[in-house]
């Protein structure tokens, strides 16, 4: 037997339970008379004074199914025909019980297809959140110090040129679909999430070279800073390079960092490399305006790290 719970199902069950019942209490009310109407033609076979007293009772039953009977038969046959009776309405309990256990299992048939479907709805729907995130981008911008003082504007415009030219070149060779910008910045934009490990990698390994280049020819303090953002939609450079600032304003220079978008979907790509840790989210307020950054730290100090590389 099925169990099943749903209002239905516990419908089905006290219908069938009755009809049951009713049945049982005719099985049982059938034998019980076959054996009355057997000792009943017992006695009045053998001692007829019994059935002159007491044929008004038990006659009514035999006139009505055996009104053609000749002497005491009716009696007999009554008594066979009542125990023979309950032979259909023991089968008549065992297709009730058929019948029901058919019942519930097509409800139950329907419910779990029902539930199926909106499992598969739910796990679209929790997909739908992840494809939804088509884009990201990373933003690199350098800064360097000599003697504790930023290194002149133009100076610094050169280096990273150069620094940013050798980066783009390295990344050429990365096989994926993307696009790179060079200004004051070096930004990269991907729809390929797959292959962020790679660009990222590239990217760090270029940046320890140059800060090993740059450290050692200029004595400058080497200080990249790093964000990536993902997006459900393509953001314009401008406004990737002015998030990548805003960010830095609140005290992330010199940090790798990304977005709690980008790091969403990262990790549900099963991607662990460069999770980082999340630190909650930050304000920055810009002509009555307010833009809001839930943050992952990659790297703390991206210097340093850079120094392991």
């Amino acid at each position: 037997m099925l169990e099943s719970f749903d209002g239905y199902s516990i419908r089905i069950k006290s219908k069938c339970k009755k009809i049951k019942n009713f049945l049982g209490i005719l099985i049982l009310s059938s034998f019980i008379l076959g054996i009355i109407y057997m000792i009943y033609w017992t006695m009045i076979s053998t001692q007829e004074i019994v059935y002159d007293y007491t044929y008004k009772f038990f006659s009514p039953l035999v006139l009505f199914l055996f009104p053609d009977a000749i002497g005491f038969d009716g009696y007999f046959y009554s008594s066979i025909a009542l125990f023979l009776a309950s032979i259909p309405l023991f089968f008549g309990c065992i297709v009730c019980d058929k019948t029901e256990d058919k019942l519930l299992k097509i409800r139950q048939d329907f419910l779990e297809t029902k539930k199926r479907k909106e499992e598969i709805q739910k796990a679209l729907e929790y997909q739908k959140q992840f494809d939804e995130i088509t884009q990201y981008s990373i933003c690199l911008s350098i800064d360097y110090l000599s003697n504790s003082k930023p290194v002149d504007k133009i100076l610094k415009e050169k280096i990273n040129y150069v620094v940013f030219e050798k980066i783009n070149k390295a990344l050429k060779k990365v096989k994926c679909k993307k696009d790179t910008y060079l200004s004051n910045v070096l930004i990269i934009t991907s729809s390929d999430f797959n292959c962020y490990d790679w660009i990222y990698d590239t990217l760090l390994d270029e940046l320890a070279k140059a800060k090993k280049v740059i450290e050692e020819k200029y004595d400058f303090k080497f200080i990249p800073s790093l964000t990536t953002e993902a997006c459900k939609e393509k953001i314009p450079v401008g406004k990737i390079k002015k998030h990548h600032f805003e960010i830095q304003s609140c005290n992330f220079k010199n940090r790798a960092c990304s977005n709690m978008l980008f790091s969403k979907k990262y990790n549900h790509l099963n991607k662990n490399k460069y999770t980082g840790t999340p630190i909650g989210e930050y304000a920055v307020f810009e002509n009555n305006t307010t833009n809001t950054y839930e943050l992952n730290v990659i790297y703390k100090n991206l210097s340093d790290a850079l120094k392991r590389i």
